[in-house]
């Protein structure tokens, strides 16, 4: 045996976990039928299939949905039946959304017994069953997810129904992180500062390695007001304003460009415009459950819009 031939006999290939899994994702769908859709859990703090090696930086701009609910809304028979409308719209959607991201009231914990976690999200996986199964549906957490309080035990069961409560993930190059800012409400003790500290420590970090790795850009969701602004279902003395305003700081130092949260902040537009970090609350109004962002973003811009159920496009130009 030649020495070349010796040399590739023992040569070895290292497959990442999350490269060899799409090999089997993609000979797997090519026989699936498109069945209903599914809420895509984080696991290890990321999406498996939505990786920085997996998504790297390309020219070809895409859009994704970030639909935000009232808490309550779930138990509104109306907000439902105008929610299953909009999914359906969504099939209809050309190109598709890369993603949809969901935050707010689209299960409420009173509805089912809290300790029955599978119910919970079968129910709004029951929700989601009109929706094209190719469309990747994200959640973030707020405190609503969480009953009357934080505690280990209501974080370990969001964790069971939903996956990782806050993660990162990549679409194109682009940068994206969820944050649970229902541990900057109220005083926490214990496991759960500890989950506190788990993901300052966390923020920090991939903060770091988006500068490092060259995201084209970073965008983070969060369900909280960033500054110590209105929120309906807290007091100001239950908010940790400090702490949300110390994360504003953070990511206008690491450079993110855009916040996308569920209500309105209480800064000034002057303010966030002079920072570099556009925020995009979806403000909701009395006579609407939910509201929808478009998101779309190129390799020069990121253009938005807001809608309720009425408006929503069919056809989307990038």
């Amino acid at each position: 045996m030649s020495l070349s031939a010796e040399r590739r006999r023992n040569l070895t290939l290292s497959i990442p976990p999350e490269a060899s899994n799409i090999f089997y994702q993609t000979e797997h769908n090519h026989h699936e039928k498109i069945t209903n859709a599914r809420i895509t859990k984080a696991q290890e703090k990321r999406i498996s299939m939505l990786t920085r090696i997996l998504e790297p930086a390309c020219s070809e701009p895409f859009y994704f949905l970030y639909i935000t609910a009232k808490d309550g809304t779930a138990t509104d028979d109306k907000a439902r039946h105008d929610f299953k409308k909009c999914l359906l719209h969504i099939n209809k959607m050309s190109p598709k959304p890369a993603f949809i991201v969901l935050c707010g009231g689209f299960i409420d914990n009173e509805m089912c017994d809290e300790d029955d976690v599978l119910a919970r999200k079968l129910y709004l996986e029951e929700e989601l069953s009109c929706l094209d199964q190719r469309i990747k549906v994200l959640h973030v957490a707020s405190s609503g997810d969480f009953k009357s309080c934080l505690s280990e035990d209501s974080i370990d069961k969001y964790r069971l129904c939903f996956g990782d409560d806050f993660y990162e993930f990549w679409v194109r190059g682009v940068a994206f992180l969820v944050v649970n800012t229902a541990y900057y409400t109220g005083q926490l003790e214990g496991a759960v500062l500890a989950m506190k500290s788990e993901q300052n420590d966390w923020i920090d970090s991939q903060l770091l390695q988006q500068q490092i790795f060259q995201a084209k850009r970073t965008i983070i969701f969060q369900d909280s007001v960033p500054s110590g602004g209105k929120n309906e279902n807290l007091s100001a003395k239950d908010m940790d304003k400090d702490m949300l305003e110390d994360l504003l700081i953070k990511y206008n130092l690491a450079g993110v460009s855009h916040l996308l949260c569920r209500q309105n902040p209480s800064f000034e537009k002057d303010e966030s415009e002079r920072s570099g970090l556009e925020i995009l609350p979806n403000e909701i109004n009395d006579s609407d459950h939910w509201f929808v962002k478009l998101v779309k973003i190129s390799s020069d811009e990121v253009l938005h819009e807001s809608f309720n159920l009425q408006g929503l496009p069919e056809q989307v130009y990038l």
